[in-house]
């Protein structure tokens, strides 16, 4: 319970440091804040609640995930020709029997920040970022997380035709031995997603997320599908939603079959430095 109340405590303050200077909203249509949840370089800030199950871990079947994902986005204007995308990645996780008779966990997880220098482009045009993947470890359980740091380069392209947003975005982690093992880390992340939004501006995506384990020689895909909506609470817009992911079936420990998640999305279309003109809205 210590541990939720200090994970909850940081995913507080932390937004509360993100309304604080985007108190005031610009007049963006709703559908256009339903193709920006969509695109991870939008220019605003964003700040997702997802909660989400994993089942059938182990070769048993019996082992299952219950998880708790804050993953602030926030654009940082450099000047009127760059900017740089920050987005954290910070999961609190309940796992039971991940490994046979393993047990239950529950604490944080690792912490995964993404930075993304990329060209202030116009509507329409080829959007791209690129930069740095860190992990660093927060987890408070060995099987929470890695226990150790890893570092890497990431890349992102997206593609916004009208309502339609096609979107690929790589990584690669590595890290030498450490955290209490005696192997390295290498993984490698290779996201491909396309995203449909509405006039009443509900968005539709579905998504291929693969990741491989060059180390253990093992890979785990979920494709996942997802509805969302964007609504508003007296003038503040949020986005809510809820998904349907499937594993493929690659190794008998790794997850399999159906897994699902709902989500609430914060939306701050005000980001500080970013005027009307350089937003186009």
């Amino acid at each position: 319970m210590l541990i939720f109340n200090r994970g909850f405590e940081f995913a507080m303050g932390l937004l509360y440091l993100v309304i604080m200077p985007a108190v005031f909203a610009q007049n963006i249509s709703d559908r256009q804040l339903a193709v920006d949840l969509t695109n991870p370089l939008a220019k605003i800030i964003t700040v997702p609640f997802t909660f989400s199950y994993t089942p059938n871990i182990n070769p048993n079947n019996t082992g299952n995930a219950l998880a708790m994902v804050v993953q602030p986005l926030i654009p940082i204007r450099i000047n009127p020709g760059w900017y740089v995308i920050s987005r954290t990645v910070l999961p609190v996780i309940r796992k039971t029997n991940i490994f046979p008779a393993s047990g239950s966990q529950f604490g944080l997880g690792d912490t995964l920040q993404n930075f993304f220098l990329a060209p202030n482009k116009k509507s329409g045009e080829l959007l791209w970022g690129v930069g740095p993947t860190i992990l660093i470890p927060t987890n408070t359980g060995q099987l929470l997380g890695a226990s150790r740091w890893a570092l890497g380069p990431g890349g992102v392209l997206i593609k916004i035709t009208g309502p339609w947003t096609v979107e690929v975005l790589v990584n690669h982690i590595w890290s030498g031995k450490g955290g209490g093992s005696p192997h390295s880390l290498s993984f490698t992340r290779a996201l491909s997603k396309v995203a449909y939004a509405t006039k009443n501006a509900w968005s539709l995506k579905l998504e291929v997320d693969p990741t491989y384990d060059w180390e253990a020689s093992l890979k785990v895909v979920p494709i996942t599908f997802s509805l969302n909506k964007v609504l508003r609470i007296g003038k503040q817009p949020i986005g809510m939603g809820a998904s349907i992911q499937y594993f493929i079936p690659t190794y008998s420990e790794g997850p399999k079959g159906f897994g699902a998640g709902v989500n609430i999305t914060l939306l701050f279309p005000n980001c500080v430095g970013w005027g009307k003109k350089d937003r186009e809205c």
